[in-house]
Parts: C-alpha cells; sequence; structure tokens
C-alpha cells in the first residue's frame, strides 16, 4: 500500500507542476531547439526570455505558450508518479549498498526514462509545432516518417539525464537528514520548498547540456513552421542541419563548434526560473499528499 501512495503522490505533484510551469517550458525548449544568436548583443525574440515570451505572445498568442500542456502534463504526473514509487521499491532493496540512494534514484529514473520519452517526445514537437498540431497528430506524424523507432529519439541522452534525478534526489534525501538531525523533524512546508529548490539547482547546472542535445536530436524540422525563424534562409539551415543531430557524440560536437560552449546553456534562465520552483512544489505537493493519503488509509 505505501508504494501506491507513493504513486499517487508522485502523479498529482508532477502533473500539478507541469500545468502551472507550462509556459516557462515552453520558453526553454524555443531557446534549445534555437541555432542562432541569443542574448541581449543578438537583438530579436531570443534576446532573452521576456523578448521570447512577448514575441510569442505577438505573434502567435498567448495560448501558444500553452502549446503541449496536455502531453506535458500526463508525461510528468506518469513520470514522477512511477518515479517516486519506483524510489521507494528500490531504496529498500538497496539501502545495504554504497551510495544506495543513488543508485535507487538511477535505476528508477532509467525504467521511467525508458517508459515515458515516447510522451515527452511528443510535448516537444507539439510546443515547437507553428501550425498547432495536437499530440495525437504528432504521434501519427513521427510514427508515419520514422516508425516506432522514433518514439525513442533522444532516448541515450534522456537516460544520462536520470543523473539529473538521482543528484536531485541524494541531495533532497541528504538535506532532510540533516534537517530531521539539527530540528529532530521531517521539516514544515517551506523547508521541503527551500530543499527542493536548492537540491534541483545544483542537478541542473551539472546536466543541463545533455538537455539542449536531447532537445535537438528530438527536433525534427518537417513537423515545424519555424514562424520565430527569422528568413527563410535560417529555416533552410534548420532543415539541412536536422539529420545532422542523429548521434548524442555528433550533436554535443556540433553545438559546441557552431555555437560554442555558450550553446550548451541555452534556455538557462528560463530552465532555472521553471525548474527551481518546479522542484519545490513537486516535493511540497509530494510530502503533503503522501501525509494525507497515509493518514486516510490508517
Amino acid at each position: 500500500m505505501s508504494h501506491a501512495v507513493e504513486l499517487v503522490a508522485g502523479m498529482t505533484a508532477g502533473a500539478a507542476t507541469a500545468a502551472i510551469l507550462h509556459p516557462l517550458d515552453t520558453v526553454k525548449v524555443r531557446f534549445q531547439a534555437f541555432e542562432g544568436r541569443t542574448g541581449l548583443q543578438s537583438g530579436g525574440p531570443y534576446a532573452s526570455s521576456l523578448a521570447l515570451v512577448a514575441h510569442v505572445v505577438r505573434t502567435e498568442g498567448p495560448l501558444a505558450l500553452y502549446r503541449g500542456v496536455v502531453p506535458a502534463t500526463v508525461a510528468s504526473g506518469f513520470a514522477w508518479g512511477a518515479y517516486l514509487g519506483m524510489y521507494s521499491f528500490y531504496k529498500p532493496l538497496l539501502s545495504t549498498w554504497p551510495q544506495g540512494n543513488l543508485l535507487a534514484a538511477v535505476a528508477s529514473g532509467a525504467t521511467c526514462v525508458v517508459l515515458t520519452n515516447p510522451l515527452w517526445l511528443i510535448k516537444l514537437r507539439v510546443q515547437l509545432d507553428a501550425t498547432q498540431q495536437g499530440p495525437l497528430a504528432a504521434a501519427a506524424g513521427i510514427l508515419r516518417k520514422d516508425g516506432v523507432a522514433g518514439l525513442f529519439r533522444g532516448l541515450v541522452p534522456a537516460l544520462l539525464l536520470t543523473s539529473n534525478g538521482a543528484i536531485q534526489l541524494a541531495a533532497y534525501e541528504e538535506l532532510k537528514a540533516m534537517n530531521r538531525a539539527h530540528r529532530g523533524s521531517q521539516g514544515d512546508t517551506f523547508e521541503h520548498l527551500v530543499m527542493g529548490a536548492g537540491s534541483k539547482i545544483v542537478a541542473t547546472l551539472v546536466t543541463y547540456p545533455l538537455q539542449v542535445a536531447k532537445t535537438r536530436m528530438q527536433r525534427e524540422v518537417c513537423f515545424l513552421a519555424w514562424r520565430h525563424a527569422a528568413d527563410s534562409a535560417h529555416a533552410q539551415r534548420q532543415a539541412s542541419t536536422s539529420a545532422e543531430y542523429a548521434q548524442l557524440t555528433r550533436t554535443m560536437a556540433l553545438i559546441y563548434k557552431r555555437e560554442g560552449a555558450r550553446g550548451f546553456y541555452k534556455g538557462i534562465t528560463a530552465n532555472m526560473l521553471r525548474s527551481a520552483p518546479n522542484s519545490a512544489l513537486i516535493f511540497a505537493i509530494y510530502e503533503a499528499v503522501k501525509d494525507r493519503l497515509g493518514a486516510f488509509i490508517s
């Protein structure tokens, strides 16, 4: 029964935070997929996160910031529910191993990545598509062009990104243990918020380049209108480079060659604005729902 409580609490937390913070995720994804110059010196839509938000609202309408929110909510709810549920399953099994919490987080994350990669891929396609296709149309297009294997594009960096969740969850567990030793309690909602946000910031800084690489690998220009492209020449370059992002090592090399080290951190501002409160809310909601469900069942 405890695993079921973990599952429901995780699903509730993941779905709620995905819906609340989706516009920031849309901005992050657009930055990650864009190959041109970003920053104030570049001008245009990609001068800053606020500039991109204003551009999207002006040219595509405010609802464009919520494009892909349905698959994002489903994917996040399922992923966090399965992740935290499996973590509670793996944790006692690996408790006698050195760094058992870390191993349990990695095992849980790897399992969830394989299960949810198609959902995240569909979410990304819908977010980047200016023709406003829905999740079902995006899935059908992927299957028609690349078959079932296309649903797992970007799986390698996604698996490597389990280190993000592992670092975050291990840090969160350590912070909880330190807080418990200092205060003699599990902590209150505010403390869960602080611990969740702090652990996420550290994990994101370390693993963010893999997020950019994954977005590039999953991006398919044939599904994008690239309404935000500066001109047709840029759109043509996007189309010609799509196939170049088929492998992780080549993707990382191309990003560094064409955009420098800064290219690995495109959208980091929007991501930090999203990830820290996202993590804080997830763990706060998760702990609250778990406590209430546990009390109800008891």
